[in-house]
């Protein structure tokens, strides 16, 4: 492919243009002005100048102007003499003096008599008109110049002349902060070049990639892997030019049709040198610094960066000051992070594959010594080792990890996984130390999904070990495993024979039962659960134990809650919490946030729905922070269900979609949970081959974790094709089952109705009974009083009854249900004749619905009204499947906020949403316009949306 080089081009730079613009015009009207302009090597402060001051000249404006170079500083005045052109050949008498005055060494001060000379040459040059008079990378000056700019600067505020002074940020000359800081007291206009935008850099890779290739489309595009690639670049211009040129060079750039794509993500061979050499401008120091610091990744603390170079951060303050006044670093929250991805590439690419590895080592083994953050310790022996297969995890690594080893399974499990299993290979059969990995290694496996090989290897530690904590902890490791898998008989099993073995201290007696209690509430064994739960709670008393306690608090609040006691669950759940927390440590953090899950889980079924989302956000937020993708699966498919009810179902959905990524991982009661939800919400959608994918992903067979999802989706789902017998055998199979009262409310009233439709009395009786027998009691008041008077008004055709179920359902604010009530009160008030209340009744019914997106349950309540005479005036259309209207409110609040350039964390933080979520909602977005990225997104919504959004 023929390569040729790209000539400079200004892109998204509109508003500094308009800027700059603006200024020219006043001068050219008689006002002058002085601007600095500012920004990072390679931002684009000279093709903006360039631009500028062409559009200065084709307007009528004479323009002088000039560029410092790095060595021109030894000869005196030396870039004022370019701008002005003061040389011993000039046209201009005057100019040609101030050359020779220079040049002859004259007596007296004849620097001091030139910069006298050139300002006067710069006054009556004003004097004959405007005057634009522009001095380019101003870092590199003569000492004589700068004060020169000053004085012109003060002869602008009565003459006609605009100064400009582009300057990059560092090295800070003492003169340079000097003019500065007079500028900006002389009413100055000040401007940053910040990195150019996504839809910019979109814009300028598809010319450069044009240009390069020798391909000058008219319109070029780039793929999404190519925008993807660009982005490395950090909407730096000059980075971004090298970097689709070492592609270039390299052959990978192709076409397909009018777009340029990208062969691989592989950042190029040949960019090293190409990005190291633009860094040629930072001190040694600096430079030397930046190298070490690439080691430990894009983003950095200093204290690690101490820890690894072995200086104090006030030694280090000089060089990371340069480094990030030069825009090499930037702050990222309490950390310093490279702005450039493909500069930190580069640098840390610079030694040989080998001494990279003997740097990571020896950074390890600092940080470790330095008592710093385990995972920081783990990503540097994991980069070595990584780095070459041949690597063994040996010596001091090893030692390491046996202290430090499960406070990294808590707080990076796959690091901790993958690091204790290559330890576990380098050590010989017969190294006691061994034994202790695998323990460590279990607990690993178990928490990221991997609970077959956690339950192997817990039940080979357990059968070799001769120490009864060890062989406790891998029997109540194995159980884990087993009973998140459904494999309760063989955790019962592996339990039973535990708790026979001699030597059991009180403290795992306690954990033991406790796991026990719930391997028996799965199983159904309830009686067996309740003797559990009762002996772990005193055997962690006797104990003293911490983390016993808090197991053995959150196994009665299991109980309580499965027997339909919600608020005596939450208060166990409350109390097992603050002991945990009292615990801090990464053996009860798996803990910590079941008791988080299981305790807004309560809240939700005693109807406190603003406890509940409150709850919830606080588990999301702390599974973001630290749990395994497992655990984090189940905190975001509790916080659908909190939506759910809420009817914020596009944040539901939202949530489970995030989930699914983890679908394989997510223990199976919670894999019921998930898709039961999302398989409810896709039928009251009308998307029955969701609701289908989403059953058939769950297994035949009962377990407690949402459950009543399931069958309620099934039934749901045949009443949609019209198979009411099949959906009555479906509920009817619920009706009987002890457990799960809290969702009740659900199911009771669609229960009772397709009875009636199906002329089963005795069935809808049965269902009413159900409303409030003593089974329910568990359920709050408010909720058992709407459940039973829904019942009693379907049953009995009475408005009143249903009038006080909607009144019930308003308070509880339980949108889905407030409008299935209403639908019903319609039909019977239509019953009755009264067809005015029915209409009422049932437009508010069709506001709810509309606004859950609930198609298939405005047909049903369409149809069943349709017979007596009752029809919508003007229905809500149905969503389209693509385009902007196909966008539910929560995606165009998103996409407003994509289209306002704001990243995924400032979206997630002003909405109030985890960043899963909004990526989550992108990637709707996307598919539904049929685009490929944000700038796509960002240009589709140019006078579509108003921008930006209030949030």
């Amino acid at each position: 492919m023929a390569v040729c080089s790209p000539q400079p081009t200004l892109v998204g730079r509109d508003d500094e243009l308009d800027l700059l613009s603006r200024l020219l015009g006043e001068v050219m009207g008689g006002a002058g002005r002085s601007v600095w302009i500012e920004g990072e090597p390679g931002i684009g402060k000279s093709a903006l100048l360039e631009s500028f001051l062409a559009e200065a000249a084709r307007r009528g404006c004479a323009v002088r102007s000039a560029t410092a170079e790095e060595f021109g500083h030894r000869v005196p005045l030396h870039v004022m003499l370019e701008c002005l052109g003061a040389t011993p050949g000039s046209a201009d008498p005057g100019l040609r003096d101030v050359a020779e005055l220079l040049s002859c060494g004259a007596h007296g001060d004849p620097v001091t008599a030139a910069a006298e000379r050139l300002l006067g040459h710069v006054d009556r040059l004003t004097a004959d008109g405007p005057l634009v008079l522009a001095v380019d990378d101003l870092q590199w000056a003569d000492e004589f110049s700068v004060p020169l700019l000053h004085r012109l600067s003060r002869l602008a505020l009565r003459r006609p002349l605009l100064l400009v002074c582009v300057c990059r940020p560092a090295p800070r000359r003492p003169d340079l902060v000097t003019l500065r800081r007079g500028l900006t007291a002389s009413d100055a206009e000040m401007l940053r070049l910040s990195a150019l935008t996504p839809a910019a850099v979109a814009t300028l890779a598809a010319g450069l990639a044009a240009a390069l290739t020798v391909r000058p489309e008219k319109r070029p595009s780039i793929s999404p892997a190519l925008r993807e690639t660009a982005e490395q670049a950090a909407g730096n211009p000059s980075y971004l030019r090298e970097l689709l040129a070492a592609l270039a060079r390299e052959d990978r750039l192709r076409w397909d049709g009018d777009t340029v794509d990208v062969d691989s993500a592989e950042p190029p061979r040949t960019l090293a040198d190409a990005v190291t050499d633009r860094l040629a401008f930072l001190s040694p120091g600096a430079l030397e610094l930046l190298r070490t610091a690439a080691l430990l990744g894009r983003a950095f603390s200093v204290t690690c960066l101490e820890a690894v170079v072995g200086r104090s951060a006030l030694e280090l303050t000089a060089a990371l000051e340069e480094a990030t006044a030069t825009g090499v670093l930037a702050e990222s929250e309490l950390l310093l992070a490279f702005r450039h991805p493909m500069v930190r590439q580069a640098l840390y690419e610079r030694p040989p594959a080998g001494l990279r590895l003997a740097l990571h080592l020896q950074a390890a083994r600092a940080l470790a010594d330095a008592g710093l953050a385990v995972e920081h310790v783990a990503e540097q022996l994991l980069a070595a080792l990584r780095t070459s297969e041949h690597v063994p995890v040996g010596g001091w690594a090893v030692d390491w990890l046996l202290v430090a080893g499960r406070t990294l399974v808590g707080r990076a499990p796959r690091d901790a996984a993958e690091l204790l299993g290559l330890a576990v290979a380098g050590l010989p059969a017969d190294d006691p130390r061994r034994e202790s990995l695998e323990a460590i290694l279990a607990t690993a496996l178990v928490l990221l999904g991997r609970r077959d090989e956690a339950v192997r290897l817990a039940e080979k530690v357990a059968a070799a070990t001769r120490d009864s904590v060890r062989a406790a902890e891998m029997s109540w490791t194995a159980a884990w495993a087993m009973t998140d898998d459904d494999r309760h008989e063989a955790a019962l099993a592996v339990l039973g024979r535990a708790l026979r073995a001699p030597g059991l201290s009180p403290a795992w007696s306690a954990r033991l039962h406790a796991m026990l209690a719930r391997a028996a509430i799965a199983d159904g064994d309830l009686g067996r659960a309740r003797a559990a739960a009762r002996q772990a709670l005193d055997e962690a008393a006797r104990s003293g134990d911490r983390p016993a306690a808090a197991a053995a608090e959150h196994a009665a609040g299991l109980l309580l809650g499965h027997r339909g006691e919600p608020s005596e669950a939450a208060a166990r759940f409350e109390h097992g919490l603050a002991v945990a927390e009292l615990c801090d440590d990464p053996e009860t953090q798996d803990l910590r946030l079941r008791l988080r899950q299981d305790r807004a889980y309560a809240l939700l079924a005693q109807e406190r729905h603003a406890d509940a989302d409150l709850a919830a956000g606080e588990l999301l937020a702390a599974a973001e922070r630290t749990a395994a993708p497992p655990r984090l699966a189940c905190a975001r498919i509790l916080a659908a269900d909190v939506h759910y009810h809420a009817g914020r179902w596009d944040d539901a959905v939202a949530q489970l979609d995030a989930a699914a990524a983890s679908d394989d991982l997510i223990p199976a009661g919670d894999r019921r949970w998930l898709h039961g939800l999302a398989a409810v919400i896709a039928v009251h959608r009308d998307d029955q081959a969701s609701a289908e994918s989403h059953l058939g992903a769950v297994p035949a067979g009962e377990t407690f974790a949402g459950t009543a999802y399931v069958p309620l989706a099934r039934a749901l789902l045949a009443e949609r094709r019209d198979l009411t017998g099949e959906a009555l055998a479906v509920l009817t199979g619920l009706l009987d089952r002890a457990g799960t009262v809290y969702h009740r409310h659900i199911w009771l009233p669609v229960l009772l109705r397709l009875a009636l439709r199906d002329g089963d009395d005795a069935l809808a009786r049965a269902a009413r009974v159900a409303a409030g027998e003593p089974a329910a009691a568990g359920t709050p008041a408010v909720s058992r009083t709407a459940v039973a008077r829904h019942c009693a008004g379907l049953i009995e055709s009475d408005a009143e009854a249903l009038g006080a179920a909607v009144a019930a359902y308003r308070a509880m604010g339980r949108p889905l249900q407030l409008a299935q009530t209403l639908e019903d009160t319609a039909v019977v008030l239509a019953e009755r004749g009264d067809l005015r209340a029915a209409r009422t009744a049932h437009s508010e019914a069709t506001e709810l619905y509309t606004g859950l997106g609930a198609r298939w349950d405005l047909l049903r309540a369409d149809t069943r009204l349709r017979r007596h005479g009752v029809q919508r005036r003007r229905g809500p259309r149905r969503r389209a499947a693509t385009g902007w209207e196909a966008l539910t409110p929560a995606e165009l609040t998103v996409a407003r906020l994509v289209a306002d350039g704001r990243p995924n964390p400032d979206i997630a933080a002003s909405l109030f949403v985890s960043r899963r979520t909004v990526e989550v909602h992108v990637s709707h977005i996307l598919s539904k316009l049929g685009v490929r990225s944000r700038v796509e997104i960002a240009r589709e919504a140019a006078g579509r949306l108003e921008l930006p959004s209030a949030v």
